[in-house]
């Protein structure tokens, strides 16, 4: 209640308030947060306002929809951008954030979002730039699937926006450290398998073909972005929403996320510093997660990763991860 509460404020204040009064709001909710908040994790690594250090911090959520009408208020949208406020995160990103950013009153209204709750940062989104909802949904400005980044002022001038896929899959940029190597961040939804006519897979098919395979073409085109970053002596982040499980016990013959895996060079970042994590991420589904912060396998003593609990992420059906990355693995001078 008390975040729904600020974010009408701050939506307010977007037209009527002062800076002053913003920044009010912000440091109100950011005290309620950091002496009322239970920092317990579901699993891995516990995340404070207080243990960030020199670390980048990147909070990731599957949102389970922004805001998705520009002729209703944006309370959602910025109720869940606040959310985070008391970790101070440097980037959030999210997926499943079913908005048409083609719509320019809604990607301004989102981006100044934003703006009101964490001040001016570079904003990177993705949409199924082949498909106009328009007149096809309840509401016109709701898009399935699609996924956005967002920096804070400090790495803006540190960021490039290097992959934004046309049908909304991934959004990837690139944070560039002292020595030349670079870290890539990057933010993926896989659809969940469904036949309704206006699901991601469907939306999908219909410009892969009717005989494709939307969940393996995802992981097929991240793969070649992902091997790319490698071959470059460069370092990958890949906040990812799979729709899939990892098991415990790995097969000898991987398929699907596993595989990838595999074949891009990546690991669990959870699993890998944890152990395997029982317990779902996501209220639809059992057993463990779908949701997964893939990383180069380099990175691991440099990073500290958690699932968050209820109270630290937005209201979703998906749990909230949290990853500090030290800024070390950026000030090393890359292999030859």
């Amino acid at each position: 209640k008390e975040i729904e509460e600020f974010a009408n404020q701050i939506w307010a204040s977007l037209q009527k308030g002062s800076p002053g009064e913003i920044i009010s709001l912000q440091q109100q909710q950011q005290l309620r947060n950091t002496t009322t908040m239970n920092y317990q994790p579901r699993w891995g690594d516990t995340f404070t306002p207080t243990n960030k250090n020199n670390n980048i911090r990147i909070i990731y959520q599957n949102a389970n929809g922004l805001a998705t009408s520009r002729t209703t208020e944006f309370s959602k949208t910025t109720s869940t951008i606040a959310a985070t406020i008391s970790l101070q995160p440097d980037a959030l990103v999210y997926s499943e954030t079913n908005v048409f950013w083609g719509n320019a009153t809604m990607l301004r209204a989102t981006k100044q979002c934003f703006t009101a709750v964490y001040g001016q940062g570079s904003l990177q989104c993705a949409h199924n730039t082949h498909f106009t909802p328009r007149g096809h949904h309840v509401y016109p400005d709701a898009l399935p699937g699609g996924v956005c980044q967002w920096v804070n002022p400090s790495l803006t001038p540190r960021i490039t926006h290097t992959d934004t896929d046309h049908l909304g899959r991934f959004a990837a940029a690139l944070i560039h450290g002292p020595a030349g190597q670079a870290l890539h961040l990057i933010t993926a939804y896989r659809p969940v398998v469904s036949d309704g006519p206006l699901s991601v897979m469907k939306q999908q098919k219909n410009f892969l073909g009717v005989n494709s395979d939307p969940r393996e073409a995802i992981l097929q085109d991240l793969q070649k972005i992902v091997s790319a970053a490698h071959r470059a002596n460069d370092t990958v982040i890949l906040c990812m929403d799979a729709n899939e499980t990892i098991p415990e016990m790995a097969p000898i013959i991987a398929t699907g996320i596993l595989k990838f895996c595999r074949d891009a060079g990546l690991v669990d970042a959870l699993s890998t510093l944890h152990g395997h994590c029982p317990i779902n991420s996501c209220n639809k589904s059992s057993g463990s997660p779908i949701d997964f912060i893939f990383c180069s396998p380099d990175l691991i003593p440099h990073i500290r990763v958690g699932m968050l609990n209820e109270a630290q992420g937005s209201d979703s059906d998906h749990f909230a991860y949290g990853i500090d990355i030290n800024e070390h693995c950026l000030r090393q001078t890359p292999a030859i």
